[in-house]
């Protein structure tokens, strides 16, 4: 017997049908890898990923909040002016900001997101940037399922499949063949042409990992819980009715069975029915509704905990329950994250854009702007605050010009020229 049956039979409700048969298949294997090799695919399908997103209101709500988290604050660039004036330009036409929250949504529910850069014809600037459903890109593989590598370890390249029948490839050097494996297509494009991005892997694979994969099993779980509890609530609304017929000295007939069984049925909140002595009716209420808001609530934490966004983000504070420093500390340790995935995100759009676009421009890979985020989260701003000030007081900092610019660009305020910042320095000396 099922665990889900077991659990609505000892909670006196009736056995739920399989309403989430599109995500769990029969027969369906989730054997972990047992050969440590380049996995071939994800354990959990991107289509039931994808669904688990679209189903679960608290999944929903926390990879929009950590999206929202990671990209809303925005980001400048550090290094020579020239440069950086140069790159924040060209982010600007293209609207990087804007192609990055369905990259790092997508690598948060598909565990990769991809985006393809496109060149004018001269082949002289990055003119546009396109996000790539992960549902039809992948890595190219041979015709064992696996990823096609060059002779230096590096993977061939990618497929870009919107439909059966069209098919791109972007390859190294937009090579078409490698040792065992070639490519009889005519559209094959440089692998450059294409930015892969993802957060987290397996012992160093290539295919991203979703945080969603772990949480499979107990999104599935809740979802059916909240299926039970919300068939309880409407029993307990619209309970089931018993009827009871007949005594040793009248026994019940078919048809007066027949006939109170359509009564019942049909039954209305106004309607008064009189029966003889001998009949009784009673209604099935179902219990210990608060026992299934446990087991909700349970799984609700295990799956807030595991993306790593506080619960009170997501659910709100419990009745009675008031903001203290445990849930501060939840609060800092969030933003701590946020960092962490903004330092991530950094790194992977210098390699997989910004060096691209530097190379367009002639920048040299050395004096390549380096990427870095805003921080304007209140526990960050404050502490950030206190430990400069700090350091300024015991004289182990120095305020000069060159750190000012550097806490105005974080803060999002805009940079004083050299002579406002000598005009502002001798005045607050006088």
């Amino acid at each position: 017997m099922s665990f889900l049956r077991r659990l609505s039979i000892a909670f006196g409700l009736e056995p739920l049908p399989e309403k989430k048969e599109f995500l769990v298949g029969k027969g369906e294997s989730r054997t972990p890898q047992t050969t440590w090799e380049e996995r071939v695919s994800p354990e959990v399908p991107i289509e039931k990923l994808e669904m688990l997103y679209k189903l679960d209101g608290l999944v929903f709500s926390a990879i929009n909040r950590l999206t929202r988290s990671i990209v809303s604050p925005g980001f400048y660039f550090e290094g020579e002016e020239e440069y950086v004036k140069t790159i924040e330009d060209w982010c600007n036409r293209t609207k990087l900001k804007e192609r990055l929250y369905p990259v790092v949504q997508d690598c948060f529910v598909a565990g990769r997101g991809w985006i393809e850069l496109c060149y004018n014809k001269e082949e002289t600037d990055i003119v546009k940037l396109i996000n790539i459903s992960p549902r039809t890109m992948d890595f190219i593989r041979s015709t064992m399922n696996k990823i096609i590598f060059t002779e230096t370890g590096e993977a061939l390249g990618y497929i870009h499949s919107p439909t059966l029948a069209e098919k791109k490839y972007f390859t190294v050097d937009k090579r078409k063949e490698v040792e065992g494996f070639s490519i009889s297509s005519t559209s094959v494009f440089p692998k450059s042409n294409i930015g892969y991005f993802k957060f987290f892997s397996v012992g160093g694979s290539l295919l991203g990992m979703s945080p969603l994969e772990p949480l499979y099993k107990p999104i599935l779980v809740k979802l059916n819980i909240e299926d039970a509890l919300g068939e309880a609530i409407f029993r307990s609304g619209y309970p089931q009715k018993i009827g009871y017929l007949g005594d040793k000295d009248h026994e019940p007939t078919i048809e007066a069975i027949d006939k109170t069984t359509k009564e019942l049925t049909n039954l209305e909140a106004t309607d008064v029915l009189c029966f003889p002595y001998y009949y009784k009716i009673e209604q099935i209420e179902p219990s210990r509704l608060e026992r299934i808001q446990e087991h909700l609530e349970h799984f609700s934490e295990v799956i807030a905990a595991s993306l790593g966004v506080p619960r009170y983000f997501v659910m709100g504070l419990k009745k009675g329950e008031v903001v203290g420093r445990a849930i501060e500390y939840h609060f800092h340790d969030f933003e701590e994250q946020v960092s962490y995935y903004q330092e991530l995100l950094a790194e992977q759009v210098e390699k997989e854009i910004l060096s691209k676009v530097c190379r367009i421009k002639n920048i040299p890979p050395d004096k390549m702007p380096r990427m870095k985020w805003y921080k304007i989260t209140p526990t960050t701003m404050f502490l950030t605050a206190r430990r400069l000030s700090t350091l300024v007081k015991a004289g182990l900092l120095t305020p000069d010009k060159q750190i000012e610019d550097r806490i105005r660009r974080q803060e999002g305020l805009p940079s004083l020229s050299t002579e406002e910042w000598e005009a502002l320095r001798k005045n607050k000396q006088v």
